[in-house]
């Protein structure tokens, strides 16, 4: 079993591209497990390279702060429904 640290065109990409999961624009797979990705991520331009023994487990990934998205969209959900709430008593008070 090869293992390879792939790298992706996109300097600090974080997330999925096909079954593989990014973190700050690297990845570290095998080819038995993901031979396909592999193929694609040659031919789309991504660097793949054969990862060190010592490479072979990627480091930890760092998680979001899902409190604070979360927290984002509620307080941004909140303000497009009280504009859509505004907007419709405006429109119901103006005599046509």
């Amino acid at each position: 079993m090869g293992s390879y640290r792939v790298t992706t065109p996109v300097v600090g990409f974080s997330g999925q591209v096909g079954n593989v999961h990014f973190a700050e624009g690297a990845a570290t797979v095998d080819d038995e497990t993901h031979g396909a990705e592999l193929s694609y991520f040659r031919a789309q331009g991504y660097g793949v390279e054969e990862a060190e023994e010592s490479a072979a487990k990627p480091a930890p990934v760092k998680k979001a702060a899902k409190p604070a998205v979360k927290a984002a969209v509620k307080k941004a959900t909140a303000a497009a429904t009280s504009e859509a709430a505004d907007a419709a008593a405006t429109s119901e008070e103006k005599p046509e």
